[in-house]
């Protein structure tokens, strides 16, 4: 299922390229959202990744939109419908062989189980600044050093957070260094953050960003 998504991203990607467009509106809705926090969560997704679709990003220079995301697949077609707008189904969304589609009837089958996810949803999104905001706050704490090719973090004072925190610190700071690159997986993050304590001195390569932890500082270079 990644592999597929990320080949129509692939596609999307080159199509704009190749024909210079700048701007990508996507139609993907309130239910598509709700789908994808169900889906991210079963996946063991961060705090950051259960907030789910965002209303606009940057892909490779391309503004990605997604103006329907406020909207429900039911006020949408009733919009249509009211406006006489003609559609077209994607016959995919019955073939039971994506997990989006085992999600949706289970949404679908499941309502109240559908209210406390909803609920759940809504808390993350609603407290999603705020956790952008102690994220920050904690990286600067831990800053030692900090220049364009390298980032040093206080070992100590690293190793008092909770692993969820550590995981989002290390990839802003991939961020900062591969902005070109996209994004790391949570999971690639987490397991070297297993080995990161195993022993005083510790040295990986994540992505192509170089991490060496002493007993003092953890530094973070290209």
């Amino acid at each position: 299922m990644k592999e597929a998504r990320d080949n129509r991203f692939e596609i999307l990607n080159n199509y704009c390229k190749k024909n210079r467009i700048l701007h990508l509106f996507l139609g993907h809705h309130y239910d598509d959202n709700i789908e994808t926090f169900l889906i991210r969560q079963l996946s063991g997704s961060n705090f950051e990744g259960l907030s789910a679709m965002k209303f606009k990003f940057f892909k490779e220079k391309i503004q990605i939109l997604r103006p329907l995301l406020n909207y429900t697949k039911k006020e949408i077609l009733r919009f249509n419908k009211n406006n006489e707008i003609y559609f077209i189904n994607d016959p995919s969304n019955k073939n039971l062989k994506y997990s989006r589609v085992v999600v949706r009837n289970f949404l679908s089958k499941n309502y109240h189980h559908k209210i406390n996810i909803v609920n759940d949803f809504k808390c993350i999104v609603d407290n999603s600044s705020s956790y952008k905001q102690m994220i920050f706050q904690a990286l600067n704490k831990l800053i030692v050093r900090f220049n364009n090719k390298e980032i040093m973090l206080d070992t100590k004072k690293f190793a008092l957070y909770d692993i969820e925190i550590q995981s989002k610190i290390i990839d802003i700071i991939y961020k900062y260094f591969k902005s070109n690159r996209g994004f790391l997986r949570y999971k690639k993050i987490v397991i070297l953050l297993e080995n990161l304590f195993l022993k005083e001195c510790f040295k990986s390569n994540l992505g192509g960003m170089i991490i060496k932890k002493d007993k003092f500082f953890i530094n973070f270079a290209l």
